[in-house]
């Protein structure tokens, strides 16, 4: 999954999972929590220091664009930042977690 996630231009995602899985490999996430008032998205993308997040009672075609255009621009550096970051055991995130509960067991 994490190289699929590496070679896409951009994810977005209403799942914490897809918000830290597609950061861990340097790709930028434009993330909408689902939950009125943030939750478990909100949470992991301020952890994160990420800035593309969007309310789902809030969203309109005009932040939606505005976010897009940054993880395609600016968001690639923070991103690819955020990666690193997390590589080198600076930021949370509780993927590796989840990483081995999906891996397959031999």
């Amino acid at each position: 999954m994490q190289s699929a996630l590496a070679r896409l231009d951009l994810v977005v995602t209403d799942r914490l999972d897809g918000l830290v899985l597609a950061l861990r490999v340097g790709t930028p996430v434009l993330a909408v929590d689902p939950v009125a008032g943030g939750a478990k998205v909100t949470a992991q993308a301020r952890a994160c220091g990420w800035p593309a997040l969007l309310a789902a009672e809030g969203l309109d075609a005009r932040r939606l664009d505005r976010w897009w255009d940054w993880c395609l621009t600016s968001g690639r550096v923070a991103a690819r930042q955020l990666r690193d970051a997390f590589r080198e055991g600076r930021v949370p995130d509780g993927a590796d977690r989840l990483v081995e509960v999906l891996a397959p067991r031999g």
